[in-house]
């Protein structure tokens, strides 16, 4: 438990930047942008899960936030190729 808690201590001590959620589930919330990659959407793996089951406007993969060779982060949107009728 103690590894646990040094581990989260360090990770908030160094954390370059962080996302944090205004409206929605959990406002308040925060989340450490650690990764090169941060996948936002419906999946279950998506390190900010969208609460949007059966809503075919929210995409698995919806958004990533990726961190660029500068050290600067980019949002990328999906755009998935939807056949319009």
């Amino acid at each position: 438990m103690c590894i646990g808690i040094l581990i989260g201590l360090v990770k908030v001590v160094f954390k370059d930047a962080w996302l944090t959620v205004l409206d929605g589930y959990r406002p308040g919330r925060q989340l450490i942008l650690a990764e090169a990659r941060t996948v936002l959407g419906r999946a279950e793996y998506a390190a900010l899960p969208f609460l949007a089951r059966g809503d075919a406007d929210v995409e698995l993969e919806h958004a990533r936030i990726v961190r660029q060779p500068d050290g600067r982060f980019a949002l990328e949107d999906n755009q998935p190729a939807r056949v319009l009728a």
